[in-house]
């Protein structure tokens, strides 16, 4: 079984209890881990 690149770092993400989630940009071609919430800390 494959498993992508996001699905990796969110894995490993949820199973350290980091306080990290992963955006993927197809715009930017990238995958970014910002910090929780960081939505509500920019306004969106």
């Amino acid at each position: 079984m494959w498993t992508t690149d996001i699905e990796m770092i969110d894995n490993w993400i949820e199973e350290t209890k980091q306080p990290y989630e992963t955006l993927f940009s197809e715009k930017d071609d990238g995958i970014y881990i910002l910090p929780k919430k960081w939505q509500e800390r920019i306004g969106i």
